[in-house]
């Protein structure tokens, strides 16, 4: 009989709140410009990921709701805070570039409703105003920026040995509600469920997620594995990596 899992183990779920980002234009190898919008398709809105918070946390999740995938949520801070508003009990992650800190701040917001921020710095002039961010806040953490290749990881011939350990620690969900593999299968090849057209918990406990968690905790690459994975050169071979930020 196959295990059952919960969400326990998982430190981070995120929602897609919005999808633009403020530095697209320079960063042209971030797949945000290459994913395909529909104008036409439900998305994501402050009380859905509401819904599906609550229903993550009677899976047993205690770690942070997050508001990224590709984009950068600063640009979409009224919904979040709307969002903690509703759940002003849960915890809470901001993972952002960091340059629209002094915009909200002007407008009356405050980085204070996080209980965590991951700063991604991408310029080192940057790094000053930074680091006195992570002085005034009780929980930040700054980490250089690595533009990484995902956007050639379908045309990797690289054959990994490993199972990945991401899927028993995170969840992203993009704008649409898709729950994602992970951010590196930016096409969203691996069709796991929409929280839109179903309940989170119902998708977690289903067959296909469950397999996934199952595959991922076991030591060598299952020969059921989804293709983006086999072939990645990012895989999470320990549940601690050492890159980690969260």
């Amino acid at each position: 009989m196959i295990k059952t899992f919960d969400l326990s183990q998982h430190k981070l779920i995120s929602f897609e709140i919005g999808t633009g980002c403020n530095l697209k234009n320079i960063h042209l190898e971030c797949p945000i410009n290459k994913i395909k919008r529909e104008s036409d398709r439900k998305t994501l809105t402050p009380d859905i990921i509401c819904t599906a918070m609550d229903q993550a946390k009677e899976l047993n999740f205690n770690g942070y709701f997050a508001f990224h995938h590709y984009n950068e949520p600063l640009l979409y801070i009224e919904k979040i805070q709307e969002v903690i508003e509703k759940r002003p009990y849960y915890k809470y992650l901001l993972w952002t570039n960091g340059t629209l800190i002094q915009d909200i701040q002007k407008k009356g917001y405050s980085l204070a409703i996080f209980d965590k921020v991951v700063i991604t710095c991408y310029n080192m002039n940057d790094i000053k105003y930074f680091e006195e961010i992570k002085e005034k806040y009780l929980d930040v953490t700054i980490g250089i920026a690595d533009m990484d290749e995902r956007l050639n990881i379908y045309n990797s011939t690289y054959q990994n040995e490993f199972s990945c350990k991401k899927p028993l620690v995170e969840m992203p969900i993009d704008h649409y509600g898709e729950i994602t593999l992970c951010t590196h299968d930016w096409k969203n090849t691996c069709k796991i469920g929409n929280i839109i057209n179903e309940s989170l918990k119902e998708i977690v406990m289903g067959e296909h997620y469950q397999s996934i968690l199952n595959s991922s905790r076991k030591i060598g690459i299952g020969k059921n594995c989804e293709e983006v994975c086999r072939h990645c050169t990012y895989a999470y071979i320990t549940l601690k990596p050492n890159k980690t930020l969260i």
